[in-house]
């Protein structure tokens, strides 16, 4: 009977790994946990469950708990759609996997997944002022499910995905997405990814899936470091915020959409932007800056208007497709915005470009113009600095300067401002080469060149003579000797404007090397007074900054060319939240205003 009794104990103590506990832990834990009715913690406790963790039902912590899971953090199949909550401390699990038709509900919490985060079929996450930090990836394979972010964020070591047709994504009010490699939304027809007043950044590609729709709004900005697509039927749009691709190209693909409006940025940093068959792009009161070409293919619509502007560094290509075959009838409008190229054009074979509504557009180098394709300028300015190929004589102009063959035709010819088309740098051993294209000059007398080892002081080095008034596409360049390459991360160019009158424009800055972070960026002081001025320490002058009222909307945007200094006299006492960017980041810090 000893015997008998003692080989029991030894089984039950052999086998103690695999009983389960079902009750709110009270202390450490050896074996799994289901909490089958709500559950708290008490504050300033550390437990640690040595198994899984089975949230059946509601889990409180008091301030400063922390629960360790080594195993997993899952969750009971019941059939119906079941929301539970987890309501502050800290939580760090092994894994999480959420089944089908479970929502899980941070409030306030800090959960820390060490490796992948997965979610089911139906299910949900909802986060609100709480923080989910996966060391692998997260991945949500559901039909009709939400993931909703306020005030909150997500990171993630690798991949950020939804694989189901029918997910809806909103971050708001500041939330989060860092993506370690890439970021993929597939959201199928009728679903929305969301971002408002709130950011995006994936360390590799960045994908809206087919027949998605997404809603970029109220100074949002995606950042991105590799390639970008908006997929087949995909409808984007982009309101008051900034699309910045660190490097690689931009695919507005098949049927899809884009409007960028209301002072909204997308910029290419080292890539192509292509716009495939019947696709559709709007530039509407904002930027596009693309350091590279852009292709816009079969039967796609690009139009730039209400002073919206194009800039491409490369070639352009209407009606041709991004490994140069024809695609014929690329369609390209402007209505009171420009379209600058620092390369060629090529109007392919039916393709058509109206320059109308006082808009402009400038090439630097030659002009091709195929056999029923048309560039006409009812009310614009169409130029160019190369040599035009015309056969079938395609180009006109109805107003103004009606004669296209000496490189500049339309109303505008006369009397364009300076325009800057390009301003590039190249580093050959130990000498820069700048070079720069204007697209027209008014009464400019010479630029100024300035140099920089930190992106703050600036000392000239160069003054080059200007065309005076011209309104042909004109090239600039100076080589720079440099004493510090070899010991300075990164130096920087500053292009300015002189008129003969004195009249002064600072143009762009450039830089060559590692810049520096937005990381290190402090406001001084803050509280700031009505009135006063705000230092930003630790910003370059290829650096630009946007400040908006907490209800998301844009109060002034700029850049720090000229220097790290904002002036508050038209501001309100209260919050305001001051954004700040880079090539590839952006940062927001809180001001107050007193």
């Amino acid at each position: 009977m000893t015997v008998l009794w003692k080989a029991l104990c030894a089984l039950i103590f052999m086998f103690s790994w695999f009983i389960t506990y079902a009750q709110c832990p009270t202390g450490n834990v050896t074996g799994n946990v289901t909490i089958s009715s709500n559950c708290t913690i008490a504050a300033g406790t550390n437990y640690t469950i040595t198994g899984n963790l089975t949230l059946d039902a509601n889990l409180t912590f008091g301030a400063g708990a922390t629960l360790t899971v080594t195993g997993t953090l899952n969750n009971t199949y019941v059939g119906g759609a079941t929301t539970r909550t987890i309501s502050g401390g800290t939580v760090k699990v092994g894994t999480a996997t959420i089944g089908d038709n479970y929502t899980l509900n941070l409030s306030g919490t800090t959960l820390n997944v060490t490796n992948g985060y997965t979610g089911g079929w139906h299910g949900g996450l909802t986060m609100t002022n709480a923080t989910l930090d996966v060391g692998t990836s997260f991945s949500e394979g559901f039909a009709q499910g939400t993931i909703t972010l306020n005030n909150s964020a997500i990171t993630t070591g690798t991949t950020f995905a939804t694989s189901g047709g029918g997910t809806q994504l909103s971050l708001t009010n500041g939330s989060s997405i860092d993506a370690g490699t890439s970021f993929n939304f597939a959201g199928g027809s009728g679903h929305t990814l969301t971002v408002n007043s709130s950011s995006i950044n994936s360390g590799t590609n960045f994908t809206i899936g087919e027949q998605s729709g997404s809603n970029i709004t109220n100074g949002s900005a995606l950042v991105v470091g590799g390639n970008f697509l908006n997929d087949n039927g995909a409808d984007m749009i982009l309101d008051n915020s900034t699309i910045t691709l660190t490097s690689g190209n931009f695919m507005n693909d098949f049927q899809a959409t884009i409007l960028a409006q209301n002072g909204s940025d997308i910029t290419l940093s080292n890539g192509n932007m292509n716009t495939e068959d019947q696709s559709s792009l709007i530039i509407d009161a904002s930027d596009v800056y693309i350091n590279g070409d852009m292709n816009n293919d079969y039967h796609a619509q690009l139009t730039v208007r209400n002073n919206g502007t194009l800039t491409v560094t490369g070639d352009f290509n209407n009606g041709l497709q991004s490994n140069g075959d024809p695609a014929n009838e690329g369609y390209v409008d402007i209505d009171g915005g420009s379209i600058s190229v620092g390369g060629n054009l090529n109007n392919s074979y039916g393709s058509s470009i109206g320059v109308d509504g006082g808009g402009s557009f400038a090439v630097a180098g030659d002009v091709t113009n195929a056999q029923a394709a048309s560039i006409t300028v009812p009310d614009g300015t169409f130029s160019y600095g190369g040599t035009m190929s015309d056969p079938f004589s395609g180009v006109s102009a109805s107003s103004g300067d009606a004669e296209c063959t000496d490189g500049c035709c339309g109303s505008g010819c006369a009397a364009l401002p300076v325009s800057l088309v390009t301003f590039d740098v190249i580093q050959e051993n130990d000498q820069v080469l700048l070079s720069w294209s204007t697209a027209s000059e008014k009464d400019n007398d010479y630029f100024t060149l300035e140099r920089s080892a930190d992106g703050r002081i600036f000392q000239p080095i160069a003054k080059i003579p200007g065309h005076g008034t011209s309104k042909v596409v004109q090239h600039y360049s100076f080589k720079d000797i440099l004493g510090f390459a070899n010991s300075s991360p990164a130096v920087y160019y500053r292009l300015s404007q002189t008129d003969y009158d004195g009249t002064f424009e600072w143009l762009r800055v450039i830089s060559l090397g590692q810049s520096s972070l937005v990381d290190n960026v402090q406001i001084f002081p803050n509280p700031a007074v009505q009135g006063g001025e705000i230092m930003i320490e630790g910003v370059t002058a290829d650096m630009s900054w946007e400040i908006y009222a907490l209800s998301g909307g844009l109060m002034a945007r700029g850049t720090f060319i000229s220097g790290n200094i904002l002036e508050t006299p038209y501001y309100q006492p209260g919050a305001y939240l001051l954004k700040i960017f880079s090539e590839s980041a952006v940062l927001t810090k809180k001001v107050i205003i007193r």
